[in-house]
């Protein structure tokens, strides 16, 4: 999502004016930074690593409104962001959207250059253990595509809402993904906006058909037969949750209410003419859904969903 350049090892220069960051050991590194953070467009951003263990980086980037974020960017699973090390972030102002997960980031927005560099050292130093007296790689990247992708997925979900609204007579539920879930017939219907690579909308309409049914070669074959043979939508299988899914993908540009109608009620009427004949072959029950007007409007539990990947 973040496009990244790589910058040679930082080779330090001199500063005109130096903040608190340029003085004392780092003040070489830091006044390499700030020639570096002072060219950044807004949403343009550096990254700033060490090439040895402990591998330890953080980000420095400018915001639209001209200000600074520092970031601890997102771990590996096998190199997570130790508890005491996210306890200090907290200390000194960072937050997370899951504090408890040592993979997530931390961010903080500081409204000037000298602070963003004293806090992008003190995290390197001091929490993340990294010498910021040696050789530093940095690499450019920018998060314009990603902020773009946003902008298109929160004007996709502007207008498919309503069109939701009146197709279901009530606000559509929305799950942990921020997916909208409605009851068509017997089955629930899922209706996932993404915006792909290229910065393209589109929204998947799915439902799950039958749950713990019996994984085997004769169920792939059977599936992949039946799509042959479909002129809308497709069949999938989540092996890992033994569950069938059937689902249709929608271009988001231009999409219409009637499109959208159509594609939920085929969709819901092919799940509900199937799964009888699914289970009778391949075991395994059907997928409880709410009865009509029951439960709040508001997050429920998220499920796996079939080609659910894209930016967001």
């Amino acid at each position: 999502m973040n496009s990244v350049e790589p910058v040679n090892s930082v080779e330090p220069v001199g500063a005109a004016e130096p903040s608190s960051a340029d003085r004392g050991p780092a003040a070489p590194v830091a006044a390499f930074l700030r020639l570096q953070v002072e060219s950044l467009a807004p949403l343009d951003f550096i990254s700033v690593g060490m090439p040895m263990p402990p591998f330890a980086a953080t980000q420095i980037g400018r915001t639209l409104q001209d200000t600074f974020e520092v970031r601890v960017p997102p771990q590996e699973e096998g190199r997570p962001i130790e508890l005491a090390q996210r306890t200090r972030l907290g200390e000194l102002g960072f937050a997370s959207p899951a504090p408890a997960d040592g993979t997530v980031p931390w961010t903080k927005e500081v409204g000037d250059l000298d602070a963003a560099l004293d806090e992008a050292l003190t995290v390197m130093r001091d929490v993340l253990g990294g010498d910021v007296r040696a050789a530093l790689d940095v690499l450019h990247g920018s998060s314009r595509a990603y902020h773009e992708a946003q902008q298109r997925l929160e004007e996709l979900r502007r207008r498919i809402e309503p069109m939701l609204a009146e197709l279901d007579g009530r606000q559509p539920q929305v799950d942990a993904d921020g997916d909208y879930t409605m009851r068509v017939g017997e089955v629930s219907v899922i209706i996932v906006p993404r915006v792909i690579p290229g910065a393209m909308t589109v929204v998947r309409v799915v439902a799950v058909t039958n749950s713990e049914v019996t994984i085997g070669p004769e169920l792939g074959l059977f599936l992949a037969r039946l799509n042959f043979g479909l002129m809308f939508g497709r069949f999938a299988l989540d092996v890992e949750h033994r569950a069938i899914w059937f689902d249709e993908t929608l271009l988001g540009d231009g999409l219409t209410a009637e499109q959208l109608r159509f594609t939920v009620e085929m969709v819901s009427h092919t799940a509900t003419e199937w799964r009888q004949r699914l289970q009778q072959m391949f075991g395994g029950g059907f997928t409880e859904v709410e009865p009509p007007g029951q439960g709040p409007a508001g997050p429920v539990p998220a499920r796996p969903k079939p080609g659910a990947a894209g930016y967001l």
